[in-house]
């Protein structure tokens, strides 16, 4: 057992139920969720949730918002007519199913939005800077170890598996809350469960926004007849619910970019016997990927299933007006998901959503997988030239283009 979690009263150990509703009051208490709005503001808590959501994610649907963030799907629906009254939120149908349904903050939204979100980071600012920095160190510590142990069952929805060491999970649980309550914090009104990661789950009927009555949100662009009596959670076919991906989407985070280099190494070398060299070239296009990330023109996503990572895709900008997609990747186990053809999807949304005129890729003619995923979004083939590279003499390297 810890040193921490021998200072805990056995009372905490023996029933982590209690301990970690002590951790979820004290917490929020300290954060200021408690208040009616956020941020002196005159939204709520989801509300401002939802908004960040939308700041943050090129391509969202209603029902991954409703899946992802556990509401309820009248409370979400709701909230959402809302936004578009106010004029907040624009609704695009996906280029690749234009039954998906994509929404974004508009201008109007973004303005709405980013006093919040500079707010928010303020308070929590304020409240970093009354602690030491070993203390802020401890603070941030100890919420990166929550955030590994409960992650993967809080995004996937996933049962957890009792651990074969007996209490040891509850007491590192225990003992991490308690190290989170040991800091010395002072009342705050920070709200920054707005930011990423953060799950509120709100019982159905719980609360609604002003105004909230049952209007269905079309898409000017898209066909009248196809979206007549459609709800946004319901957009993507009249069997949506039956057809649900068991894998999601997030943007990167670290340790990914690590994942990124050792799969590509590994399945490279197994499937193309690329030597380590190849490796070494996806290092260091990573490498320059964190190094001058754009967040308003570039992206990474990582698919996961059921907690483990399954997937890759990068978009990054090589000039004002061209884009290139770079590093997909699918794990073998996750193949024939859809996971391969969603991500490229992805990447292009976003790329007309940053105004980019043009999208660039260099691929290998091998790959004949993913250059049909390319063909089938519209790319097309400019340029191929015979080379020798990462231990192979056969090679030959394709450059796609996909003008958008």
């Amino acid at each position: 057992m810890s040193a921490l979690a021998r200072t805990l009263p056995a009372s905490r150990l023996n029933d982590p139920i209690q301990g970690v509703r002590r951790f979820n009051r004290f917490y929020t208490r300290q954060i200021g969720v408690l208040q009616e709005h956020l941020l002196h503001s005159q939204f709520s808590l989801t509300e401002v949730r939802v908004l960040y959501e939308l700041a943050h994610r090129a391509s969202v649907t209603a029902v991954e918002l409703c899946q992802e963030l556990g509401l309820d799907r009248g409370y979400l629906s709701r909230m959402l007519q809302n936004f578009e009254r106010q004029g907040w939120i624009k609704t695009t149908p996906s280029p690749a199913d234009r039954r998906r349904i994509f929404l974004s903050l508009t201008n109007k939204g973004r303005k709405v939005f980013v006093p919040l979100d500079r707010r928010s980071s303020q308070e929590v600012a304020a409240m970093l800077n009354r602690l030491s920095s070993p203390q802020q160190h401890k603070l941030l510590v100890a919420m990166s170890e929550i955030e590994s142990i409960l992650g993967p069952q809080a995004r996937t929805g996933e049962t957890p598996v009792a651990p074969s060491s007996g209490a040891k999970a509850p007491q590192k649980l225990a003992a991490l809350t308690a190290r989170l309550q040991a800091v010395p914090f002072q009342s705050t009104s920070a709200h920054e469960l707005t930011g990423k990661g953060t799950t509120l789950r709100l019982r159905s009927g719980q609360g609604s926004p002003p105004g909230g009555r049952n209007r269905v949100v079309r898409p000017a662009s898209a066909p009248e007849e196809s979206l007549r009596n459609q709800s946004l959670l319901d957009q993507s076919s009249p069997s949506a619910e039956s057809r649900e991906p068991d894998y999601t989407l997030r943007q990167h985070r670290p340790r990914d970019m690590g994942w990124v280099v050792q799969r590509h190494g590994d399945l490279y070398w197994k499937e193309y016997s690329y030597d380590e060299r190849f490796e070494a070239l996806v290092a260091e296009i990573v490498a320059e990927f964190i190094q001058n990330f754009d967040s308003e023109r570039e992206r990474c996503w990582i698919a996961e299933k059921d907690g483990e990572r399954v997937g890759a895709i990068f978009l990054v900008k090589k000039s004002k007006t061209v884009a290139k997609l770079r590093l997909l990747l699918v794990e073998p186990s996750a193949r024939g998901l859809g996971i391969g053809k969603r991500l490229v999807s992805e990447c292009v949304d976003f790329a007309r959503q940053a105004v980019y005129k043009k999208i660039l890729l260099w691929t290998q003619s091998e790959l004949h997988a993913a250059r049909r995923l390319y063909e089938q979004a519209g790319f097309r083939r400019i340029e191929q030239k015979p080379h020798q590279s990462w231990g192979r003499k056969d090679l030959v390297a394709e450059t796609w283009e996909l003008r958008l």
